[in-house]
């Protein structure tokens, strides 16, 4: 039975993840999802979760602009961005990068961390 997440489920997913996760990912904020969700079986929670809203940086970008003047770019956006999302009271930016390394590595030196895990997406 799936129903709507109760505050007093918390103290289970605590315990869930901590036996489960704890060394994988920190436990997420329930109260910030667009709606979380508990599914039980036998009235024991079997997991907990949902929808949260997060943030996706995109830049489409001229390579054929040198790398430093890129790089300058980069850092500018960045930092509107992260005073945008701040604002907005998000506490994460994610992107994705496809098939560039150097580009990648532009990254993780600006702040963004790889994330345990494989990321994928679902069309609604």
């Amino acid at each position: 039975m799936i129903r709507e997440f109760w505050p007093r489920d918390l103290s289970e997913i605590e315990q869930i993840h901590s036996k489960f996760y704890q060394n994988e990912f920190p436990l997420p904020n329930f109260s910030k999802f667009l709606m979380a969700f508990s599914v039980l079986h036998d009235d024991k929670i079997v997991l907990s979760g949902g929808v949260r809203p997060i943030l996706e940086a995109i830049a489409i970008t001229d390579k054929d602009t040198s790398v430093r003047v890129r790089c300058a770019a980069l850092y500018e956006l960045l930092q509107a961005s992260m005073f945008t999302a701040g604002r907005c009271g998000y506490d994460q930016i994610h992107t994705t990068v496809i098939n560039n390394d150097k580009w990648s590595n532009q990254l993780i030196k600006a702040g963004f961390k790889p994330v345990n895990g494989q990321v994928l997406v679902i069309e609604v």
